[in-house]
């Protein structure tokens, strides 16, 4: 029984701990980085636009700053996790793309600003 209690006892402290570090790791939406990656492959636009947007890798800030532990009180709440717009920044391209939510699961670029890296 003694063992028992310590291994549930281990087991509540390591999910606690994990539980912990999911909180407050920012949520990065793989669909709005999908959408970003499609859009820079079905843009019809010149040479050199083109060429600056295929070194777009990998994203470097989400705006606004969202946690997982803010999607878990959303969602807590019965409301929608995302926001309805997110801007996806790539330093490596200096380009941020702006995204609309179209559906769960769903973004679309709506404009992309080019920026000084």
């Amino acid at each position: 029984m003694h063992k028992a209690r310590i291994a549930i006892a281990a087991a509540s402290l390591a999910a606690a701990a994990l539980l912990a570090f999911w909180v407050k790791r920012e949520h990065r939406p793989a669909e709005a980085i999908a959408a970003t990656h499609a859009y820079i492959e079905g843009v019809d636009t010149d040479a050199g636009w083109k060429a600056r947007l295929h070194r777009c890798v990998e994203p470097t800030a989400f705006t606004p700053f969202q946690t997982n532990g803010n999607r878990l009180r959303r969602l807590a709440g019965n409301l929608d996790p995302d926001p309805a717009e997110v801007s996806v920044d790539f330093f490596d391209c200096s380009v941020r793309f702006y995204l609309r939510k179209q559906k769960p699961g769903s973004w679309q670029v709506y404009k992309v600003q080019s920026h000084a890296g």
